[in-house]
């Protein structure tokens, strides 16, 4: 699926860094372990933040989804929103969300750069 939005594997393994380098630069700067308090925003970003999470602790996810919670509140704090699950509450408000910024009229950045539903603006 990743390859068919535009995502080059390739590039990213000759180009990219470790994933635990990366890990290692967000626990470092503070980005990530509780060092500062951040809003952490997404749009359906469990798979992210269990990506992150394996990179941040080299190992398996918990078999659990309580323990898999417990693992993002560590790294990522109590401020952790998901756009895709907080409008299931707001019915007028639906779709995915290319279609949602589109409704409250929100410019997507990036778009055909990335391929990738994570940036807004």
């Amino acid at each position: 699926m990743l390859k068919s939005r535009g995502l080059n594997f390739e590039f990213h393994r000759v180009e990219g860094i470790p994933s635990y380098d990366f890990a290692k630069a967000m626990l470092d700067i503070g980005l990530v372990g509780g060092a500062k308090v951040v809003h952490w925003v997404t749009f359906h970003g469990a798979y992210d933040f269990g990506y992150l999470i394996k990179a941040l602790t080299k190992s398996t996810l918990p078999d659990n989804l309580q323990d898999f919670l417990n693992l993002v509140q560590l790294y990522f704090g109590t401020h952790v929103y998901d756009v895709k699950y907080m409008v299931k509450f707001v019915p007028q408000i639906f779709g995915g969300l290319q279609e949602m910024a589109a409704r409250m009229r929100i410019c997507r950045v990036l778009a055909e750069a990335t391929k990738r539903d994570q940036i807004v603006y």
